[in-house]
């Protein structure tokens, strides 16, 4: 995961902007501190994350919790059935496979087009990789929210503190929130999202490596043993 220029350059605002509220905080009214606490970082967030990127880490969260996370023995299990097919009906059979998994389908048709090894593989990097961005971007957005919103409710508690125009209740009760909105939906978003780039992962290699094998020897139990290696152990279907 790398930072663009443009969220260097959001991470210096933000900061800037936390300073700079907090400095002018001290002579706001106590009505008018937490409005503009808020304001300031929302603001900030949107600069150092961008609405765009917020936006589309979302969706790939909401994506994986309605989608559910890929499994990857059942992957190889689709493959073992591939492999059996295109055994009583050709490789050119795999063509008119249906499926809505869309890397599968482009394995299938790379396999009945009788495309080379290195065709093969050179598109399970692309695959790869677009899989890559998309998670990383994902979480890459949704830490910087989460370091967002924890700072912005520990600015708001040291203000309490520090006797100026944010009353002590509403310091506690900025950090308990922010830390609640951490803890019980940036987090868990996190670790889904984690979890769902790994499995994507291991999905893709199984597809694409199937389809070489496939196109290769087609042996249904050289097929399962070399690439049912690849099945972290444990994992099951979760959707």
């Amino acid at each position: 995961m790398q930072l663009r220029p443009r969220t260097w350059l959001g991470l210096a605002a933000w900061l800037l902007a936390l300073v700079g509220w907090i400095a002018w905080s001290q002579w706001l009214p106590p009505l008018l501190a937490v409005p503009v606490a808020i304001a300031v970082a929302g603001a900030s967030a949107l600069v150092c994350v961008g609405s765009a990127e917020l936006t589309s880490a979302v969706q790939v969260v909401r994506m994986s919790f309605k989608t559910g996370l890929r499994d990857p023995r059942e992957t190889l299990e689709t493959i073992m059935v591939l492999s059996e097919h295109s055994r009583r009906n050709g490789i050119t059979g795999l063509a008119d496979v249906e499926t809505n998994w869309l890397p599968l389908a482009k394995a299938c048709h790379l396999v009945a087009t009788a495309a080379n090894d290195s065709q093969i593989r050179q598109e399970a990097q692309v695959a790869a990789e677009a899989a890559r961005q998309r998670y990383d971007g994902a979480i890459l957005s949704l830490s910087l929210s989460s370091i967002c919103v924890i700072v912005t409710g520990a600015c708001l508690f040291v203000l309490s503190k520090l006797g100026g125009s944010t009353p002590a209740l509403v310091g506690w009760a900025a950090l308990a929130a922010s830390l609640l909105v951490v803890a019980v939906a940036l987090l868990p978003a996190l670790a889904r999202l984690a979890v769902a780039r790994s499995r994507e992962l291991v999905c893709l290699f199984i597809a694409y490596e199937g389809a070489v094998n496939i196109l290769h020897d087609n042996n249904m139990e050289s097929v399962y043993r070399e690439l049912g290696a690849y099945v972290p152990g444990g994992i099951q279907a979760n959707s």
